[in-house]
């Protein structure tokens, strides 16, 4: 069975089988009823982990509490220094894993506490994760960003105080959307990209309630939840 019972992170692998991250008990596998669990004994950095990602080679990334994040390639694991030692500061938090479209693997982390909090995302490059968001004028670490998401094509989407940025293999470019005026000094995030190409973003100030919006490529509609949900019969 598992060996703790606190599991922080979960994924489905495309062959079927479940990760599981644990609090201290390290990574277990779960194929069909069997559970095979590694720990810093087999390789593993730390027996944290917090997010797990599976890239398009099938590689498992790891990210921990802290510490370097991995790469498991089923028989080996791989770990990843970035160049400013940010990943070992006891602050950070990666909160995102992703590959795009063009087979980049970035990490989206916050770090720092207070006035100092920023939010970072990481490109891996070689053998290290450099700090984009140092490269960039666009996402720059001194513009707060609220989250990094694919949309339907693979492209990673920041959205920043300042808008929201779409990758295009070379640099992020910022996405025109026609706001009404009643939000355009709100915290304005990408959410989702739904089957139908619509896409799906929040607002909020932090003093009222959160807004939900639909964007067909043209135009930014509110989305209004009904009071009642119907539930299926049986």
């Amino acid at each position: 069975g598992l060996p703790q019972s606190e599991v922080r992170t979960m994924i489905e692998t495309k062959e079927g089988a479940l990760w599981l991250g644990t609090n201290g008990g390290g990574l277990s596998r779960l194929d069909g009823e069997t559970f095979t669990t590694l720990t810093q004994k087999d390789g593993l950095l730390r027996n944290d982990p917090q997010r797990l990602f599976e890239d398009s080679e099938q590689n498992l990334w790891i990210a921990y509490l802290r510490g370097n994040p991995s790469k498991y390639d089923g028989i080996t694991f791989t770990h990843f220094e970035d160049e400013d030692s940010i990943f070992n500061n006891p602050t950070t938090f990666v909160f995102s894993i992703l590959e795009d479209k063009h087979k980049n693997i970035w990490l989206a982390a916050v770090t720092g506490v207070g006035t100092q909090r920023q939010f970072k995302l990481f490109l891996k490059q070689e053998d290290i994760f450099i700090d984009y968001t140092k490269r960039d004028s666009v996402i720059t670490g001194q513009t707060p960003f609220f989250n990094a998401i694919l949309d339907n094509e693979k492209n990673i989407v920041v959205s920043t105080n300042t808008g929201i940025h779409v990758f295009n293999g070379e640099r992020f470019e910022t996405k025109q959307i026609d706001k009404p005026e009643s939000i355009k000094n709100k915290r304005f995030a990408f959410l989702y990209e739904d089957s139908k190409g619509i896409q799906w973003f929040s607002a909020r100030d932090g003093l009222s309630p959160i807004q939900i919006f639909q964007y067909d490529g043209q135009t930014l509609k509110p989305f209004d939840f009904p009071d009642t949900i119907a539930m299926p019969n049986g």
